[in-house]
């Protein structure tokens, strides 16, 4: 009879201001994180200059924990509940579990793919070198995969969490500017004194060339 009172009391007056509190609390963190994600995800996706909507899937996920944990939380302020409610999160860590180990590669590539997009160690359009001298254009960025274009116009098509932990050699990283060498064939009697002097012409005549020597270099 006392439980029965209990209950009766928790749900004539407790339980509906207990609910109201939570799910208001969950609510204010869940606009929070949204607004806070969607503005990552759109600043990091211009960069990338990928597609932001491949993405929403985070919000999504974020506000389905926020929901469910105060949820679960309302569960365990009941007596009556709270065996039953530890019973569900038993049974709910043993679901997750079994789940995250059978998609243990597809999240390791998605995973992968949103260090891609918060670290951004290269970007579309970038032109990147990865195992083994593999080397092409970075074509689109999705959630399981990278597409790069070689240049026989061939795709790569890469899971993310293989490049992810690939050493990238990003030619347009930071600056657009890089150096070549370049051999020149000359003659063993051609003076040096002027080869020298007609490289440096020519490249200080390049509209492109930059100079990067100090003034006790000359």
């Amino acid at each position: 009879m006392d439980t029965f009172n209990q209950l009766y009391i928790l749900s004539t007056w407790r339980l509906p201001i207990l609910i109201l509190v939570v799910f208001s609390f969950a609510f204010t963190i869940n606009w929070f994180l949204r607004r806070y994600v969607t503005s990552a995800i759109d600043k990091n996706a211009t960069l990338l200059k990928v597609d932001p909507t491949n993405y929403n899937f985070l919000k999504n996920g974020f506000s389905i924990t926020v929901y469910v944990l105060a949820f679960f939380f309302i569960l365990t302020q009941i007596p009556s509940f709270k065996e039953a409610s530890q019973t569900i999160f038993t049974a709910t860590g043993i679901v997750a579990a079994i789940v995250a180990l059978a998609s243990q590669q597809a999240l390791s590539n998605i995973f992968s793919g949103i260090f891609i997009i918060v670290f951004r160690p290269f970007r579309v359009d970038d032109v990147i070198e990865f195992d083994q001298n593999k080397l092409g254009v970075v074509e689109d960025i999705t959630l399981r995969h990278t597409v790069i274009r070689n240049f026989e116009n061939k795709r790569y098509i890469v899971p993310n969490s293989i490049i992810n932990n690939s050493t990238i050699l990003n030619s347009d990283i930071k600056e657009q500017p890089v150096r070549r060498h370049m051999e020149l064939l000359i003659s063993y009697d051609a003076p040096l004194d002027r080869v020298f002097e007609i490289i440096t012409e020519e490249v200080l005549a390049h509209p492109y060339h930059i100079d990067y020597r100090k003034q006790e270099d000359f």
